[in-house]
């Protein structure tokens, strides 16, 4: 009898943990819309969505914004200023530095000229962000 007391004592802690993840990914399901969202207003010519989301703390929008604002040529001094802070971010996505692709864009608008050698950030000078 007490075997069966324990295995249903498992059976709930394994249900109560269960859900609460599906509680928090549905919790944070919302964000990441939210920042999707954003990310595809940027590709569609939002200047206020890249500028907005140059200056944030989240990787995947700074990355973006970038690769936005240089496709779609922003070079307004908001952009400028959003390329030099982000030329200090060590963070990564997918493989890309976010520091290598601020100085990269830098160099494409001739602010400074791009010293490194991540063979990505020559890639993105070479062809000036067109055709990513």
């Amino acid at each position: 009898m007490t075997e069966i007391k324990q295995s249903d004592e498992i059976q709930e802690k394994i249900r109560k943990s269960s859900e609460e993840k599906e509680k928090r990914f549905n919790e944070a399901k919302p964000k990441i819309d939210i920042m999707q969202e954003q990310v595809n207003r940027m590709y569609q010519g939002s200047r206020e969505d890249t500028l907005n989301g140059i200056k944030s703390n989240s990787t995947y929008l700074v990355a973006n914004a970038i690769l936005a604002g240089m496709i779609l040529h922003e070079r307004s001094p908001e952009f400028i200023q959003g390329l030099l802070t982000a030329k200090s971010n060590p963070d990564a996505i997918m493989g890309w530095s976010i520091e290598d692709v601020a100085r990269a864009a830098l160099d494409v608008c001739g602010v400074e000229k791009y010293q490194g050698n991540s063979d990505h950030a020559k890639q993105l000078i070479a062809c000036k962000f067109e055709g990513i």
